[in-house]
This record gives C-alpha cells, sequence and structure tokens, in this order.
C-alpha cells in the first residue's frame, strides 16, 4: 500500500516510477488489513500532538485521495464513512478510555455512548455492554477493492511494475544512493525510496543502517450470519469487525510475532471467535467462509519511517505503518511526493525521522 501510494502521488507529479515487488502487489501487509480507516480511533491513542495532528490531516484527506484513484482506475473501492464504535463490556476499561478523551482534549469530536445507545445503534450487541464510544468520523474501504484499483490506476498512468523482483541491496557513490540491486538486475534512479514493509529494515542495512521493522502476523476470518445486523465497525472485545457490503463480516485481528510465518492457524481463529461471540452472542451461529493471514511492518515505537535518511542524499524511507497502511497511504504518498520535489511537507515529519533509533542510542 505504501510504495503503490507513493508511486500514485509521483507519478501524477509527472515522475517516471519503477516498482519493485518481492512477490505481488498489496500481499503482505495489505492482505491482513480489515481496511479500518480509523482517524479518530488513531488520534486518542496518539501519545502527542504532532501525531494527534497527523491522523486527522490523514482522515481529512482520504476520501479525496481514494476519489481520485477511482476516477484515474475506474474501479471503485467501497469506501464507506458510517463510523466506528467501540464497545466495552468492562467498567474500568470504559472509564479510562472516556477520561482519555477528556485529556486528549477531543470531547467535541467523539461521542460517548450509555449501554442503552450502544443497543439502539446496533441491537446486535451482547447486553453485557457497559457502554461504548462511536468515533462518526471513522470507516472503511474493501482492501482488496483497493489493490485492484490502486494497481490499474498505476498502471494508467505509466507506471513499471516489476513483480516477483527481489530488493538485494541499495547502490550508491559516496554517500549518494544511485539506486538499487535486484534479482532482475540493477535499476538506477535520481531518489530510492524504500517502502519494502516489513523487509525494508533488511534493505537498509546494506547501507549499515539500523532501522528496525519487524513482521508482525494477522490472522482474518470472515463470516456470514442472517441473525446480525451491523451498520458500523465495531472494535471491542478483543476483536473488530467490519461489515461488508455484501452482506458478509470480516472479523480479526491478531498480533503475532511469528517471523515471516503466514500460515493460517485454527487456534488464532478459535481465539477470535471466542471474544467475538462475548460481544456478539449471534456470531456462534454464524457461516465461516474464508480466513487468510498477512504479515505487517512493526516498529519499536509503533511509529512508521517516513523523510529522508540523514547522511544519505537520494534516499528516502516510508516503512513501518504496522496497522495503518491503509488510513496512512495517502498522507504519506503526499508527504514523499513532496519531499522528492523540495516542498514543505503537509505535516511536520520530525517524528518519524528515519533513524530515530540510531539517533536515540
Amino acid at each position: 500500500m505504501i510504495g503503490c501510494s507513493v508511486a500514485f502521488e509521483l507519478l501524477k507529479a509527472g515522475k517516471q516510477v519503477t516498482l519493485v515487488e518481492r512477490g505481488t502487489l498489496f500481499s503482505e501487509a495489505s492482505s491482513a488489513s480489515a481496511g479500518m480507516l480509523c482517524p479518530q480511533a488513531e488520534m486518542l491513542a496518539a501519545k502527542t500532538e504532532t501525531i494527534r495532528n497527523f491522523y486527522r490531516v490523514s482522515g481529512r484527506i482520504h476520501r479525496e485521495w481514494t476519489r481520485s484513484v477511482e476516477e484515474v482506475s475506474g474501479r471503485p473501492v467501497d469506501y464507506r464513512q458510517d463510523g466506528m464504535i467501540r464497545v466495552f463490556l468492562d467498567h474500568d476499561l470504559a472509564d479510562s478510555q472516556f477520561q482519555s478523551i477528556e485529556d486528549a482534549h477531543l470531547l467535541s469530536e467523539l461521542t460517548k455512548l450509555s449501554p442503552d445507545e450502544v443497543r439502539s445503534l446496533e441491537p446486535s450487541i451482547t447486553e453485557e455492554t457497559v457502554g461504548g464510544i462511536l468515533f462518526s468520523g471513522d470507516g472503511q474501504l474493501h482492501p482488496l477493492r483497493l489493490a485492484i484499483s490502486l494497481k490499474s490506476a498505476l498502471a494508467r498512468l505509466g507506471c513499471r511494475i516489476l513483480e516477483h523482483t527481489v530488493a538485494h541491496e541499495l547502490l550508491h557513490s559516496g554517500h549518494d544512493v544511485i539506486g538499487v540491486r535486484t534479482s532482475e538486475g540493477d535499476l538506477f534512479a535520481d531518489t530510492t525510496v524504500v517502502a519494502g514493509g516489513a523487509w525494508s529494515s533488511a534493505l537498509l542495512k546494506t547501507l549499515e543502517l539500523d532501522v528496525p521493522v519487524v513482521p508482525v502476523k494477522g490472522q482474518m476470518y470472515a463470516v456470514r450470519s442472517s441473525n446480525v445486523k451491523l451498520t458500523h465497525v465495531i472494535q471491542g472485545f478483543g476483536t473488530v469487525v467490519l461489515p461488508r457490503l455484501d452482506g458478509s463480516f470480516t472479523v480479526g485481528v491478531t498480533h503475532e510475532m511469528a517471523g515471516y510465518d503466514k500460515r493460517v492457524t485454527v487456534a488464532a481463529i478459535a481465539d477470535v471467535h471466542k471474544q467475538l461471540c462475548r460481544g456478539i452472542p449471534e456470531m456462534k451461529h454464524a457461516e465461516f467462509a474464508a480466513s487468510w493471514a498477512g504479515l505487517r511492518p512493526g516498529t519499536p515505537d509503533g511509529l512508521p519511517y517516513i523523510g529522508h535518511v540523514d547522511g544519505w542524499d537520494g534516499l528516502i524511507a516510508a516503512a513501518g505503518h504496522y496497522t495503518t497502511g491503509i488510513l496512512l497511504g495517502p498522507i504519506t504518498g503526499v508527504a514523499v511526493r513532496q519531499l522528492v520535489l523540495g516542498e514543505e511537507p503537509l505535516v511536520p515529519l520530525d517524528e518519524f525521522r528515519p533513524l530515530r533509533a540510531m539517533q536515540m542510542a
């Protein structure tokens, strides 16, 4: 998602772009994404006002950006801004979250819900709920449809896409990065953007740079149920549930430090479904439809790397977006395009500087 978003922005700016992908596009972190677009929920969790504003701006530009992808490709992404409800089954957790809203000065943007209000909006939720939070500005899109639409848009804009091509090392002359050595030969460029998801760290290490990114496995599944009706994305009781336009529900998601293992396991799916049924009891009768897993790029502090790599001309990093790649893809693409063109970024990027781990050591 991140590499394709950057490519889309650069192509629109008139740049020639070659996209190198070790497998097929959208087969890793994007395949582990539920397609949640939750800038307000991320704002609540943000540790600083700068990061909070980053998510706020991301949410503001996302719909216009996806609409531009749809216009170029002619393919819809099923964008829906129906809101998200975070449901609580524990009074202490609810009180803590309600206090967080006040501490983050988000009372004007988020709505605290009583148990009756939760069930009025979503009657399928358990009667055991003790309340919730309505994130009215949040929503979802279908990650597979976004993948198809964005890949089509890139092709129409003239992007050179090299799938099943491994990037082995970054090429440099002194401290100027001049391209990348791949399994299909050397590629040369004025600017090289490392957006390799969970594989970004290994590529940057070829320049002896410590930019830690680790794969975090996410397992998900889909079910169908005629007994459950949901309008909002539901988060809580250890799960997230997204109602799809075709009547199915996407459910997830695990967070596993399992290396590069992408196998779906019965134990993991069973555990998630057990939690799901605590919050939506009728889901115990749901029909199983599908399951899948992908690898998301995690970082030690939970923040992505976005920006020029200090000490190396012609090198930009855009990696480590973990669970927010779909949400932050557009703003990351815009930011990288602005860096390449020498423009002031739309939002400050200091907290996302790529070498922060090395500089703090």
